[in-house]
């Protein structure tokens, strides 16, 4: 974690290309959230700017938009729904409000044998059956991977 100067915040708030993720990442809250949308894309920024890393292999712009997609959800929900409503990594590759920037830069983070998996997983919807008569190894094998690169990808993202 890293301190974040008053200047180099101000620069990053008006920052173009960022404040065009911000308001990609938080548009399906816009409604919501109406009074509390500028504080949760602030707040936002600000935790990827103190939280970013560049040994991540993910640009900051992704960081970028998936902290206020983040922050936007959690200020939507009441920490009780929260529990009971917490968005997976599944639910990010099969929902609606990813575009496919945020997607390949996931997917280049991996090898390619693990992105193949994901996108055959969460963007061709194929049952972890056919994907293992397509790679020739049991259902099992695709399973205990799965796992594997879903952890991989929840410590990217965190």
């Amino acid at each position: 974690m890293r301190i974040i100067s008053n200047e180099e915040f101000t620069e990053a708030l008006n920052n173009i290309d960022n404040i065009k993720i911000m308001n990609k990442a938080s548009v399906s809250y816009s409604k919501n959230l109406k009074s509390r949308l500028k504080e949760c894309k602030m707040i936002a920024l600000w935790e990827a700017l103190r939280d970013y890393k560049s040994d991540r292999n993910m640009k900051f712009s992704t960081y970028l938009y998936y902290k206020v997609r983040r922050k936007c959800y959690d200020t939507y929900y009441t920490k009780a729904e929260r529990n009971n409503n917490l968005i997976s990594i599944e639910d990010s590759f099969s929902g609606s409000i990813v575009d496919s920037t945020f997607i390949n830069d996931i997917l280049m983070s991996l090898d390619k044998k693990d992105a193949k998996l994901i996108e055959d997983k969460f963007i061709y919807k194929k049952t972890l059956k056919e994907i293992g008569i397509e790679e020739n190894v049991s259902l099992q094998a695709i399973k205990q991977r799965l796992d594997v690169v879903l952890d991989k990808l929840r410590e990217i993202l965190s």
